[in-house]
């Protein structure tokens, strides 16, 4: 009898073996999931349409998106896309103003210590937003390389698309940060199209310290895209081009407040104008801003 209760309780105690076994396989699915955003067979794709289709859905219904500036996104051929970030809905709402069809071949630029240092948050990074895991940790080098294969710099043989946070984490106020030189060293040297992008309202959503998303209107404003084959590789010409895409999306966060406001910036509007066509009413007796100095009118769409 003692023998037979011996043996049922050995079964019953948790081996010191068990505990390592499940870390082996938590640890087996966490890489899967870490290159899950390189996986192309037809499960996968039919996966991520279903998931891009349920993002425009969720999203519309519950934040009201709205984009403006899809005719500024290129075609054909790889690009990147940077964006201010203020919140974990910021990839979801830009794989959202993607076409569907450009949705299903973009991956987010993760923080791995982040997104993949637990199973949940791993899969919920994978699936979600098909990320491209990178460790903050490690050398600048390893990073750039992984996202240079993923572009095909090199191969010039991909249509994929990256999304990019150069802020390097989520603002705590909601305002944008200085931008890493990580997005210059990128693209310095290289005639791939970077698409600067602004999110408003995500962080009112989902602001940093908030467990729970909240129902907000959030907007997303795309620009036009820029490229830097003229410019050197370097750590100077990387801040330079990190400065230049920072103004950028400052640009498109002032359009977006502006045309709210029906004002335009005194005294010119040349950020407007790269951006596409625009059309300026004034009371004044002749062609441009008004002799009062008071602030033209926006009365058209800033896109055309």
């Amino acid at each position: 009898m003692s023998a037979l209760t011996g043996s049922i309780l050995g079964r019953l105690t948790p081996s010191p073996a068990r505990p390592r076994v499940l870390a082996g396989l938590r640890s087996r699915a966490i890489d899967r999931l870490a290159t899950f955003h390189a996986r192309r067979n037809g499960g996968c794709r039919i996966l991520r349409l279903g998931i891009a289709l349920l993002f425009r859905v969720v999203l519309k219904a519950t934040l009201r998106l709205r984009v403006r500036g899809r005719e500024n996104l290129p075609k054909a051929g790889p690009f990147v896309i940077v964006a201010n970030h203020a919140s974990h809905l910021d990839a979801p709402c830009l794989l959202a103003s993607l076409p569907v069809s450009r949705a299903v071949m973009t991956s987010a630029a993760a923080a791995s210590d982040y997104f993949f240092a637990s199973l949940p948050g791993a899969a919920a990074a994978a699936l979600l937003t098909n990320a491209l895991p990178f460790n903050r940790r490690c050398s600048t080098a390893r990073c750039l390389r992984a996202c240079r294969e993923l572009l095909g710099i090199e191969s010039h043989d991909s249509s994929r698309v990256l999304i990019v946070f150069p802020e390097g984490t989520r603002s705590g106020t909601g305002s944008i940060g200085p931008f890493k030189r990580g997005i210059g060293e990128l693209v310095a040297g290289t005639d791939l199209p970077v698409v600067p992008c602004h999110i408003d309202g995500a962080f009112d959503a989902w602001p940093k310290h908030r467990w729970v998303p909240r129902c907000r209107k959030v907007r997303v404003t795309i620009g036009k895209p820029r490229t830097y084959a003229r410019s050197s590789r370097g750590k100077t010409s990387a801040i330079a081009i990190a400065s230049d895409l920072r103004n950028a999306v400052i640009s498109l966060e002032n359009i977006m407040r502006n045309r709210d406001t029906g004002a335009l910036p005194v005294p010119g509007a040349d950020e407007y104008r790269e951006l596409g066509r625009l059309e300026i009413h004034s009371r004044s007796h002749g062609r441009g801003f008004p002799r009062s100095g008071r602030r033209p009118r926006v009365t058209g769409d800033v896109y055309s």
